[in-house]
């Protein structure tokens, strides 16, 4: 799967619509919070790609992931 079509909300192929067809995210959602990363953002040189937010708290912040060597589904903790 390419990551240029990868869906931030769940990780699957969003075929190139605005919205995914399976989860409804839109494409152009930003950051919910100026201390969150915002979706898209590039980790380890294009190794890792970062999505939505999972949860937050006092030690840190739980993204949505995706590993693109391994081509899967993550956590990355901030």
């Amino acid at each position: 799967m390419s990551a240029a079509n990868l869906c931030l909300g769940c990780m699957t192929d969003r075929a190139e619509a605005a919205a995914c067809p399976r989860c409804g995210y839109e494409y152009e959602s930003q950051a919910a919070s100026p201390l969150h990363l915002p979706p898209g953002t590039s980790l380890q040189d294009g190794h890792y790609v970062v999505g939505k937010v999972l949860g937050h708290g006092g030690f840190g912040i739980t993204y949505l992931g995706y590993d693109t060597h391994l081509q899967r589904k993550l956590a990355v903790k901030e």
